[in-house]
């Protein structure tokens, strides 16, 4: 099942720094890309204001909602806003 996570800036995100400016952002990149290598984590990136989208790979919302629990940047620089069911209803990627 996919799911789509929407993530914000939180409130000691700094603007006036890129991400990688950010505090803690070497754990923030660990902990994403474990979450890529486990398969969690299908797609990701920002959208043209403060949210950021991943689309998650896994059988529930709670599963994804614990999952970003762990990340070091959530709460103070990120806050998860929603997790949605999605259905595929097209796919490039698969030949039917």
């Amino acid at each position: 099942m996919f799911l789509v996570t929407v993530r914000r800036d939180g409130p000691q995100w700094n603007h006036e720094r890129p991400i990688e400016g950010q505090e803690a952002f070497a754990d923030h990149v660990a902990f994403l890309t474990d979450l890529l290598e486990a398969g969690l984590i299908v797609l990701g990136g920002p959208l043209e204001d403060d949210r950021v989208i991943y689309v998650a790979s896994a059988e529930s919302t709670q599963e994804v909602a614990a999952a970003f629990a762990r990340d070091p940047w959530e709460g103070p620089l990120v806050r998860l806003e929603t997790i949605e069911p999605w259905t595929v209803r097209l796919d490039a990627t698969r030949r039917y």
